[in-house]
Formats: C-alpha cells, sequence, structure tokens
C-alpha cells in the first residue's frame, strides 16, 4: 500500500459513485436527502485530511472497515440503479441498498471523524 494509493483509490471511487448518485437523483430515483448524506460525509472528511494537513499532522491512514463497506454499498447501489434501467426487477434490492448505503455513510462518518481528531489532537488510534 502507497500513500498514493490510500490517497487517489478512495478519490475515484468517490467521483464515480457521486456522478452516478448526481445522475439519479435528478431522474428521481434517489431521494436528494440521500445524496445530502453521502456528500456531506465525504465534504467533511475532505476537510479533515486537508486541516490535518495544513497543521502538518499525518493525514494518510489505511481505510477502515466501515469505509470498506459503505464504498462497497455505494458501488453496489450504483450497479443496480443502472442495471434497472434495462431490467426492472431490482427495486427491492435497491431500497434495501439505499438503506445499508445510507447506514454506513452515517457510521463511516463518526468513525472517520473520531478518527480524524484523535490524529489532529496526537492520540493514537
Amino acid at each position: 500500500i502507497t500513500k498514493l494509493g490510500i490517497l487517489l483509490d478512495p478519490l475515484a471511487d468517490k467521483l464515480i459513485v457521486m456522478s452516478g448518485f448526481i445522475y439519479f437523483t435528478i431522474k428521481g430515483f434517489l431521494p436528494i436527502w440521500f445524496l445530502l448524506v453521502v456528500f456531506f460525509r465525504d465534504f467533511s472528511l475532505l476537510c479533515g485530511v486537508i486541516a490535518l494537513r495544513i497543521c502538518q499532522k499525518e493525514s494518510l491512514a489505511p481505510s477502515k472497515v466501515i469505509g470498506k463497506i459503505s464504498a462497497a454499498a455505494n458501488l453496489m447501489l450504483v450497479f443496480f440503479l443502472c442495471s434497472e434501467q434495462f431490467y426492472s426487477s431490482f427495486s427491492v434490492l435497491i431500497q434495501g441498498l439505499l438503506g445499508i448505503a445510507a447506514i454506513s455513510a452515517i457510521l463511516s462518518f463518526i468513525s472517520y471523524s473520531t478518527r480524524w481528531f484523535k490524529l489532529f489532537y496526537g492520540e493514537k488510534e
């Protein structure tokens, strides 16, 4: 695992997922509240990383399990929303993934925010 990989991998995931979420929200397939939850979480975490860098604290840390779960749920949600456009049999699965993605976004926000505050104040994880 390299520092560049730790930075670029989640950034690529975020760009793909947010593009899909914006598209499906505009088209009416996702509620606006969900897009705002995911956007707020990602924007807040980006601000946390920037604040740590400005204060010359270590800001690159490997992903947490909840972050991986959140990313997987988001990617699966985008995949099944795309699939739903051709095969309209995924609506129940999409609703379940929407709930999982929302909960995991909130939990990952809490987990990563806790990490950034500890790093900011010099505490170990």
